[in-house]
């Protein structure tokens, strides 16, 4: 495909006229939200500037900021610090210990680096392992860690860390706490060996229970649960100077809220309890798997922004502790309306959708499909004159790397690497295989934390529901993925096609062909007629009845399989010469193109008259007339011209890459 940016225009009866109108229009909203006194949800699509635009809001505001993500430290905090230092503000990244402590970085030995870990891992915070602990990075003085937060918050415009520094007061003081993409579990935390920590609070705190265990069968006893909760009442629950102990120290700082919150727990009939354990704090408890989950979220001021492409508001507030307060909820505002939001994707970013599938296909875990994945990967890749990117689960790409002979010219990336992602901002054709699914019990949690008892109807696909509540926390992990998914593909404005092979998209989402138009069939299951073409393929023609033979099958079925296949210009059908009476020999044609891994047809694309932008990034615009999709065959024919480098060969082949270019589009 070409690397020019797209010459057409956006309609006139548009609202939006352009990427750039649509970035100040995210500047202006993030403006509004920093100098109101108000809790703010601002929905903005990706790769409509987001993170810049906030950069550009604090600029016109004046307004001191911590800007919080869990983003790729050194490539987000560095692009923070180089828009600031560009616009002329102040700005500080808050020091990590992973990054600036030698001996949490592994320079001291592993035993010293597992040690500070578990630690951490155990609820100690880095600062406080430094100061109890005496690392080795401290024998020569202080350590680099220590030294780096030596610094004065208010000199600064503009601080970066991490959603977990929230939990520091001199971060926030007088600042405006803004989230870059949601927190997702930086506040919930799970209870390493629940059942372990939990005996060694009580043996430690004189409870009347002996082990976890017993409390667990004995809690329903009022007078034991009675004794127990008014020693509760006057212990510290969240004892993190019990971790460095030197004789029995504590396994968990949050151990004392586990012991609470299988006390003060409501059974919600689906396998979870929850518990409501103080200002903010919320227990639950998994009762299959005996784990715990403890919601710990900071004290935040009255104005927050969070900002995300494609938020879930009900997680939002679940995850700062605003669920329960509902005068203090995060208030939903959004950039683009559905109709803007179709034309953005369409019309701005300049990304045709071709769905591939009428099905959910989830990728958890070993469940993928690495047969077909690789036959419509090298469909794809045949059919474009570049190269290709590929989305889907970290198993999905390993396996169906496995499955290809080669992996040719692709970049790949995973479900779980999208956010901030830029790494295939320049692939012009792309490929979403599968849908990420966490299982039920996530979205059990998730409804757990909020006090809403979530149950599966048992379906699968997209007659799966988990009733209301449940259905958004679904379409969280798996609709709002995909859509994350195709915006990583050609972040330049320039025509990008996007095939999606899951339904798993959301309902508003602009298509330009019909899934069910396309037919994906791994030669596993269809032998018999891969052996036919590759028998006719080695002879260059043949007669049924000796393909028959060879092959193993009736006479008749070589006949419909190679009668399907001249219609699409696969194979010619001939009368023997000098034998008359119709006896006739099949001639291979295209065969030799014929894709290895599966018999794959993919959708037409609806053919429609096409606006774009000349210049995504500026404000020049110019009409031109339609853009029609690239041909099929006329890609197809490109890619085998440079494969063969011969003349002769690209002469031969050029009247049947027409056949094929017939059948794919008949």
């Amino acid at each position: 495909m070409s690397n020019k940016k797209s010459n057409h225009k956006v309609p006139t009866n548009s609202s939006i006229n352009g990427l750039k109108q649509v970035r100040k229009r995210v500047v202006s909203h993030i403006s509004d939200a920093l100098t109101g006194n108000d809790a703010v949800l601002l929905e903005a699509l990706p790769a409509t500037g987001k993170s810049r635009g906030l950069v550009k809001a604090i600029e016109q505001t004046g307004e001191a900021v911590t800007v919080f993500t869990q983003r790729g430290r050194k490539e987000q905090y560095a692009q923070y610090k180089q828009w600031c230092d560009a616009a002329g503000l102040s700005c500080k990244v808050i020091p990590s210990a992973d990054e600036t402590c030698p001996t949490f970085q592994g320079d001291y030995g592993e035993d010293q680096q597992r040690r500070v870990q578990k630690l951490r891992n155990a609820g100690g915070t880095p600062r406080r392992i430094h100061r109890h602990v005496d690392p080795p990075c401290k024998t020569e003085g202080d350590c680099p860690y220590e030294n780096a937060l030596d610094f004065t918050p208010a000199d600064y415009d503009v601080l970066v860390g991490h959603p977990t520094h929230a939990y520091v007061k001199r971060y926030l003081e007088n600042r405006i706490p803004v989230y870059d993409e949601f927190p997702a579990g930086a506040y919930l935390e799970k209870i390493p060996d629940t059942p372990s920590a939990i005996t060694d609070f009580l043996g430690s705190h004189n409870l009347p229970y002996q082990d976890f265990h017993d409390l667990l069968n004995g809690r329903t006893d009022p007078a034991r649960r009675r004794k127990a909760l008014r020693k509760l009442s006057s212990t510290q629950l969240m004892d993190e100077k019990g971790l460095f102990q030197e004789q029995s120290p504590a396994v968990h700082k949050l151990a004392g809220l586990c012991v609470l919150t299988l006390l003060e727990g409501e059974d919600l009939g689906n396998g979870w309890e929850q518990a409501i354990l103080g200002k903010w704090k919320v227990g639950v408890y998994d009762q299959g798997n005996a784990d715990i989950y403890i919601l710990n979220p900071p004290d935040l001021p009255e104005t927050i922004l969070g900002l995300d492409g494609t938020p879930t508001e009900s997680m939002w507030n679940i995850a700062l502790g605003l669920y329960d307060r509902r005068q203090r909820r995060l208030n939903p505002r959004t950039v683009l309306n559905k109709r803007e939001r179709r034309e953005y994707i369409t019309e701005i970013q300049n990304i045709r959708i071709i769905p591939t599938t009428t099905h959910v296909r989830p990728y958890s875990g070993v469940n993928t499909n690495p047969k077909r994945d690789a036959a419509l990967l090298h469909e794809v890749e045949m059919s474009t004159d570049g190269d290709v990117g590929v989305i889907s689960s970290r198993q999905g790409i390993d396996d169906v790397k496995s499955e290809l002979d080669s992996f040719g010219n692709w970049k790949s990336t995973h479900f779980g690497n999208l956010i901030g992602s830029n790494n295939l901002g320049n692939v012009e054709t792309g490929v979403i295989l599968g849908s990420t699914h966490y299982g039920d019990e996530f979205v059990k949690r998730w409804g757990a934390l909020a006090g809403e008892s979530i149950k599966s109807n048992g379906k699968q696909g997209l007659k799966k529901s988990y009733g209301e509540f449940g259905d958004e926390i679904l379409r969280h992990m798996r609709e709002h993925r995909v859509l994350q998914a195709l915006f990583r593909f050609g972040r330049m404005g320039t025509p990008t096609t996007v095939y999606v092979d899951t339904a798993a998209m959301p309902n508003w989402i602009p298509v330009e062909a019909n899934p069910r138009d396309t037919n994906i069939t791994p030669w596993k299951s269809a032998e018999t007629r891969f052996d036919i073409l590759t028998h006719l393929q080695k002879q260059s023609q043949a007669s049924t009845g000796k393909i028959s033979k060879k092959v193993g099958c009736s006479s008749q079925y070589v006949r419909d399989v190679l009668n399907g296949y001249a219609k699409k210009g696969i194979v010619e059908k001939r009368e023997r010469p000098h034998e008359p009476g119709g006896a006739i020999i099949w001639v291979d044609q295209s065969s030799d193109a014929i894709n290895p891994y599966g018999e794959v047809v993919l959708p037409d694309h609806r053919k429609a008259t096409r606006y774009s932008k000349l210049r995504p990034y500026s404000n020049t615009k110019e009409r031109v007339g339609n853009s029609p999709p690239p041909s099929l065959g006329s890609l197809r024919k490109k890619r085998e011209q440079k494969k063969m480098g011969e003349a002769q060969k690209r002469m031969r082949r050029w009247s049947r890459q027409n056949e094929m270019e017939r059948w794919y589009w008949s």
